[in-house]
C-alpha cells in the first residue's frame, strides 16, 4: 500500500514554500479545501516547466519503476490560460490512467494556442513512493497566466 506522509493538521499538508530562485519558481498558497500553484519564469517553457515540477512536488515522492518511455504531447487550446490548463491537466490525467510522471521535458512549440513537448513517462512505484496529495482536478476557478515585468506567471487551483 503506497504510503502517505504525516502531518499534524486536518487535511493534506501542502508544503508553503518549494522551488524559489530569481528567475523562475513556484509556490503553494493556502486556498479553503484546495492548493492555489503560482508559478513564474522569464520563458514560456521555464513557466510550463516549472509548473510541472510544482505539480509533481505536490503529489509526493514519486519513485520510477523503470525505465519509461519517449512521450511527444501535443495541446491545442483558445488561448494560453487555457492552455496551461491544458497542460496541467494532461499531466494529471497520464498520473491517474497510466501511473505515469513526465519527465525530461523540453518544448519545441509554446504559443497562445499551441504547445508541443517531448519527455520521458516513466511509471511511478506505489508501492516504494510517498503520496502528499491526492489531486482531483485542475479548475479554471483564479485562472490566470500573465506577462508582468519582463517574466511569466501563472496561478491555477487544484482540487484536492
Amino acid at each position: 500500500m503506497p504510503s502517505r506522509r504525516s502531518w499534524s493538521g486536518v487535511g493534506t499538508r501542502i508544503p508553503m514554500s518549494l522551488m524559489q530562485s530569481s528567475d523562475s519558481g513556484y509556490e503553494f498558497l493556502e486556498h479553503t479545501a484546495d492548493v492555489k500553484l503560482h508559478v513564474w519564469g522569464p520563458t514560456l517553457e521555464d513557466l510550463f516547466s516549472v509548473a510541472a515540477e510544482g505539480f509533481y512536488h505536490l503529489l509526493g515522492e514519486l519513485t520510477p519503476a523503470g525505465d519509461g518511455e519517449r512521450l511527444r504531447i501535443e495541446i491545442q487550446a483558445p488561448d494560453l490560460t487555457d492552455l496551461f490548463h491544458d497542460w496541467l491537466a494532461e499531466l494529471l490525467f497520464r498520473f491517474d490512467t497510466h501511473g505515469q510522471r513526465v519527465e525530461g521535458i523540453s518544448f519545441s512549440t509554446i504559443t497562445d494556442g499551441r504547445l508541443v513537448a517531448e519527455g520521458r513517462a516513466w511509471p511511478v512505484d506505489a508501492a516504494a513512493s510517498t503520496f502528499d496529495a491526492g489531486v482531483k482536478a485542475v479548475t479554471y476557478h483564479g485562472l490566470d497566466v500573465t506577462e508582468r515585468a519582463g517574466r511569466f506567471e501563472a496561478t491555477v487551483i487544484l482540487d484536492l
